[in-house]
């Protein structure tokens, strides 16, 4: 049962592996692309070329290829190439990014927690389970903590110390001298009675 307790703490620790920001790091700049050939949605994220992420519309030439970069992480991460004259191209500023980023992880029904000093996405799934998992174990550790008190309490006082045996040579002592006495009684019969006559 406990096991199952700590894998649920650890799908909620798992969590923690995404970032608010998803691929896509604080200071990345993002651009807002709006399809110049119909009526779609917006897209948000940004713009790769030659290594690095663009920082400016400027910096984009109309004939070039640029990969596209989502930035949606409460999403599977997406990347597709594109060409800037196909595109309505905007910069998105840091603070209206924030505030869409805070609202789809909320749409996606997550969980933003502080900590740390960052905030984490937590689906909200998780997060009651691995708090009933936590509840869980607490329960039982105190189940254990009351039951080995009654053990404790059930055992008896220690008997008191039994005074210190006796040493090597109290306890063998005699035995040594009885050994010994033989030894010479034998001796003497061996010369009395072999050796004299």
């Amino acid at each position: 049962m406990i096991s199952f307790c700590i894998a649920i703490s650890c799908c909620f620790v798992a969590q923690y592996d995404t970032s608010f920001y998803g691929d896509l790091v604080e200071k990345t700049q993002t651009f807002t692309l709006q399809s110049r050939r119909g009526n779609s949605e917006p897209v948000f994220g940004a713009l790769w070329h030659d290594g690095a992420f663009v920082s400016a519309v400027d910096d984009t030439a109309p004939g070039k290829k640029y990969m596209f970069v989502l930035d949606e992480p409460w999403n599977a991460p997406a990347r597709s190439e594109i060409r800037p004259a196909d595109f309505e191209i905007s910069p998105e500023s840091t603070g209206v990014r924030m505030q869409r980023l805070k609202q789809g992880w909320d749409s996606a029904g997550y969980e933003l927690l502080d900590i740390d000093g960052q905030k984490l996405p937590v689906h909200e799934e998780d997060k009651t389970a691995a708090d009933r998992a936590r509840a869980l174990v607490e329960s039982r550790r105190a189940e254990a903590q009351t039951a080995f008190q009654e053990l404790d309490s059930r055992i008896p006082p220690s008997p008191a110390p039994q005074p210190a045996s006796p040493g090597f040579s109290v306890l063998w002592g005699g035995h040594a001298g009885v050994a010994i006495a033989g030894l010479l009684a034998m001796a003497a019969v061996w010369y009395y009675m072999v050796i004299r006559f």
